[in-house]
């Protein structure tokens, strides 16, 4: 039997968008983040407050192609990464 798609996911790539944030801003916190050994995060479940290294999973993270917010032109900042399933 062929597994599930979800199951023979290994990594995912997503695109952040962060609207109004200069793309040298989101490039520095990238490098920072990138550069941690672990952050720590808590998460809201139906258990309770969960904490998880957010770090852990991300194998790459960077800026993507930029554009400006279209209509209006203000800054916004597209980052790129890449997501480990663990």
């Amino acid at each position: 039997r062929t597994p599930h798609l979800t199951e023979r996911l290994q990594a995912s790539v997503w695109d952040l968008r962060l609207d109004q944030v200069a793309p040298e801003t989101a490039a520095l916190a990238a490098e920072k983040f990138m550069a941690r050994s672990t952050v720590e995060v808590e998460r809201l479940t139906k258990n309770g407050v969960r904490t998880f290294d957010a770090r852990a999973a991300v194998v790459r993270l960077g800026l993507a192609e930029q554009r400006a917010d279209e209509p209006t032109g203000r800054p916004c900042a597209i980052l790129r990464l890449v997501v480990r399933h663990l």
